[in-house]
């Protein structure tokens, strides 16, 4: 178990077990006239910066930056993230079984559930899908079971693309079908007639993404989501969880489900991946949501 970080007192209580007062005494073999004590002549630097003036240094050669993005993005990665993500308790996509010897990983899991609800201010969250596009599929799914006598989704068309491929076939077999509605042509933003034209009492959830496909933070959401709750509809909310450490958190306009991918908290893009689902919800609706729940 060696992910499991040290208490003040478990600290305190393994110093005594091998005699020694503080960690200073335990570099007590160096040569007191060999320590530095004087204060840094140089202001210290973080790890971003002295990456940068790395990369400064090698501009020389010929790089240009990467606009492509379509669902993976380029992102600065702290080296202890890759060093973390690296060691063999974490080397698996699955959850690890036995309790009593993973409580390290199962540890890790948990508090990375309770940083997804502070991200998104939902109550709570699973410990992940595979991708961005699994848990939209899955957060339809999750919405039928709760509104069982409905079966319409409406989204908008500033969805991903290859995110829609994939939620119709997740739905295929649930009786239930994908309504899309358009979008200002000068904003890229959803267009709020249209969705009042498509909702109805047969509306089982409307799904927005906010950055979406266009790359714009789309700012109807509070708009969006009055319009959804009125009809009794579930709103579902679709966002890159790294967007949200600046943007207001989806539960503040009243989501009831969240979904998307936090590839950027940490993962580097390589071909492709690998990515990292995301579904919070609400309280509430924990006993709908899929996957697996960890405390």
């Amino acid at each position: 178990m060696p992910y499991i970080p040290h208490t003040q007192t478990e600290i305190k209580q393994m110093l005594e077990h091998i005699g020694v007062a503080s960690i200073d005494e335990l570099f007590a073999d160096i040569p007191a006239e060999v320590r530095y004590k004087e204060k840094e002549p140089f202001a210290g630097r973080t790890e971003n910066e002295v990456v940068r003036e790395m990369n400064s240094i090698l501009g020389q050669n010929r790089t240009y930056p990467m606009f492509l993005g379509a669902g993976c993005y380029n992102h600065y990665v702290p080296a202890v993230a890759r060093a973390i993500i690296s060691r063999s308790e974490f080397f698996t996509s699955y959850t690890q079984y036995q309790p009593e010897l993973s409580q390290g990983f199962l540890r890790a899991l948990f508090e990375y559930q309770t940083f997804i609800c502070q991200l998104t201010g939902m109550g709570v969250s699973n410990v992940s899908m595979y991708d961005w596009a699994s848990s939209l599929g899955e957060a339809a799914l999750m919405a039928g079971r709760i509104k069982k006598d409905r079966c319409d989704i409406i989204i908008p068309k500033t969805t991903h693309p290859a995110r829609v491929e994939v939620l119709k076939t997740y739905i295929k077999g649930a009786g239930m079908k994908v309504i899309e509605v358009g979008y200002d042509a000068q904003s890229g933003q959803m267009d709020i007639e249209q969705l009042k034209s498509a909702i109805n009492a047969n509306t089982c959830m409307v799904y927005m993404e906010s950055p979406n496909f266009f790359g714009v933070i789309d700012e109807t959401a509070q708009e969006v989501s009055n319009i959804v709750h009125e009809t009794g509809s579930l709103f579902v909310f679709g966002t890159d969880m790294l967007s949200l450490s600046v943007l207001r958190p989806p539960a503040e306009f009243d989501a009831d489900i969240v979904n998307g991918d936090a590839q950027s908290l940490g993962n580097p893009v390589s071909f492709g991946g690998s990515q990292l689902g995301v579904i919070a919800c609400k309280k509430e609706y924990v006993r709908d949501m899929p996957g697996r729940l960890v405390g």
